[in-house]
């Protein structure tokens, strides 16, 4: 028995050196087709003009960056430290949830009244909490920038998060994830 396994691993120190050593001594490999046409590719020295921004502080700490060109669109996007990385085992699912709440106008709003109002404004509003950060996104003309700042203002102030919102959105993430396992 004691010989057969001398045999084997000397097979075996046989086929290492046989077959890698060479590999390894020579430091190339074979490379597939599509390595060697990534190597050949060249491109242009990549040129970016940055843009000027005008950034201030707030009264309430937060930092602002202003970035202006000669459209009649305000495009508004803030973002904020918050996601799921921050929930603790028992909060699993809170981030999501609130992103959810305030992206449907706050749950003491009605969602159809909420996405009518924005509809007949002609504002877009979309929010949503990720796993490191949570974005809240307002488009709309510069004659309107005022009423969506309004309605921006009511959504994060007012909102409340009482059983009816949590309930619709607990049945909604159940349906989802029974989809899911469906497929």
């Amino acid at each position: 028995m004691n010989r057969r396994k001398i045999i084997f691993g000397l097979a075996l120190v046989f086929i290492f050196f046989a077959f890698c050593i060479p590999v390894i001594v020579s430091g190339e490999e074979e490379k597939s087709q599509g390595a060697t046409i990534v190597e050949q590719m060249r491109f242009p020295e990549l040129k970016f003009n940055q843009p000027e921004l005008d950034n201030f502080i707030l009264k309430n700490g937060l930092s602002a960056y202003l970035l202006k060109n000669n459209s009649q669109i305000v495009n508004l996007t803030a973002i904020v430290r918050a996601g799921a990385i921050y929930e603790s085992r028992c909060g699993a699912g809170l981030a999501s949830f609130a992103g959810y709440v305030i992206k449907s106008g706050g749950a003491s709003k009605d969602c159809g009244k909420f996405n009518e109002r924005l509809n007949n404004s002609g504002i877009f509003f979309d929010a949503g909490i990720g796993m490191e950060y949570g974005k809240i996104r307002l488009n709309c003309l510069q004659e309107d920038f005022d009423k969506a700042l309004i309605i921006l203002r009511d959504v994060l102030m007012t909102s409340t998060y009482d059983g009816r919102a949590v309930n619709l959105c607990k049945s909604q993430i159940a349906e989802f994830m029974k989809q899911e396992k469906d497929e």
